[in-house]
């Protein structure tokens, strides 16, 4: 399996001094550099620890050029040759690389605009003391392309073993071709949604469905239900100096039945207020039914954040059952009603002074990409909710333990 196509997880230093034993060029999917840039010339993370503009930027437009061609890798602490295309010659070991992969995996995300979904940065020392070694960046081909700097507002794309800048046409080009492939994530997410039609008018309806958008899964009838089965999981989240329990009021759920290419479990009781689907495609469903409480209709955030962490994990579940875990997921949010909703605040009982009415809410899809994106996600849903309602959202932030 050549360095490219292997797992990162998996990937070590023996693997990356192969690459120079072996003279490996660089190409479409691989780039080397030996350290960052400056504009002196000298390497400000080996002299200073310093991640500047300039290096950061640097880095990213590569990093941007595989997102918006096929994918790739950047491994950063590899002497190159000057060969054209240039080879990999000798390790570089780079020090802190830990710490500057974290720095890197924030800045993908804060200055490249849309972001890009299930990038991983990975940091691999170089011998059993750890205090030196390289940092390898795992770009996936990117359904949300074309992406762009935000310090320029410039668009790149990988052309052989060279970034280079789009051009207008290849923007306008790129940006048609994803919006077909959104559009045959909707119609999957649309397909799926269908198969629950919400008949009740004395309920509300929270639904979060998912389906795979950059590959294909495929679970075996007869799979270790085990493997896959939702587990209803309770959270905290930070809001100001306290901490906020985030769960969904339901009892836990029933042993799973079969339905029409996958399964289904309801909540444990005889009239289900929570029913969790998962599809042989690797689609997943939960959908959440509340029923009016006297006279009148209320919405606890705190149900919504749940319902859509959950979700996560069990994409999470699925894709690591189906031993995918790169796969991006296309996630929708509904909240249907016929009534007029008031949105509680997070663990009380008071309405919000100067809230909108909330009735049916269909946000954009959101992408779904490696769990330690999940926390943001939630963060956009949470927004999106009390935006709706006409108010700007409290901060939160989700805690989500990685032992679920």
């Amino acid at each position: 399996m050549t360095f490219t196509a292997r797992p990162l997880s998996e990937l070590n230093i023996h693997d990356v001094a192969q690459l120079c034993e072996d003279a490996t060029p660089e190409g479409e999917m691989l780039e080397f550099k030996s350290g960052l840039s400056s504009k002196r010339g000298d390497d400000p993370w080996s002299d200073r620890r310093n991640l500047t503009d300039r290096a950061r930027n640097a880095i990213l437009r590569e990093v941007i050029a595989f997102a918006n061609a096929h994918g790739g890798r950047i491994v950063l602490g590899i002497e190159e040759t000057k060969d054209k295309p240039p080879r990999a010659a000798s390790l570089s070991p780079l020090i802190d690389h830990h710490e500057l992969a974290e720095r890197l995996q924030h800045a993908a995300r804060d200055v490249v605009e849309p972001q890009i979904p299930l990038i991983r940065i990975r940091g691999i020392d170089n011998g059993a003391a750890g205090e030196k070694g390289v940092v390898i960046i795992d770009v996936p081909e990117s359904p949300l392309a074309p992406h762009r700097l935000m310090a320029d507002w410039r668009c790149f794309v990988r052309r052989a073993d060279r970034s280079e800048n789009m051009t207008m046409r290849e923007i306008q080009d790129l940006t048609i071709d994803r919006l077909r492939g959104s559009a045959r994530a909707e119609a999957h997410l649309n397909r799926v949604v269908s198969l629950f039609p919400i008949v009740d008018h004395n309920r509300y309806f929270i639904r979060f469905a998912a389906v795979p958008t950059t590959g294909k899964i495929s679970l075996p009838w007869n799979i270790d239900l085990n493997t896959i089965t939702p587990k209803i999981d309770q959270f905290t989240a930070r809001q100001g100096s306290g901490d906020i329990p985030i769960a969904i009021p339901v009892r836990g759920l029933s042993q799973p039945r079969s339905i029409l290419r996958g399964w289904m479990w309801p909540e444990a009781q005889n009239d289900p207020s929570l029913i969790v689907s998962v599809f042989w495609d690797g689609g997943v469903t939960f959908q959440f039914e509340v029923m009016q409480v006297d006279t009148s209709w209320q919405v606890y955030p705190e149900w919504i954040v749940a319902l859509a962490a959950n979700t996560l994990l069990e994409i999470d579940r699925i894709r690591l059952a189906a031993e995918q875990p790169e796969i991006e997921y296309a996630l929708k949010f509904q909240l249907d009603t016929s009534q007029t909703l008031s949105l509680l605040r997070y663990g009380g009982k008071s309405s919000l002074r100067g809230v909108d009415t909330l009735r049916t809410l269909h946000p954009p899809v959101y992408g779904v990409g490696a769990r330690e994106s999940f926390p943001s996600t939630i963060d956009i849903i949470h927004r999106d909710l009390f935006n709706e309602a006409g108010v700007s959202a409290p901060d939160l932030e989700t805690n989500i333990p990685d032992g679920l």
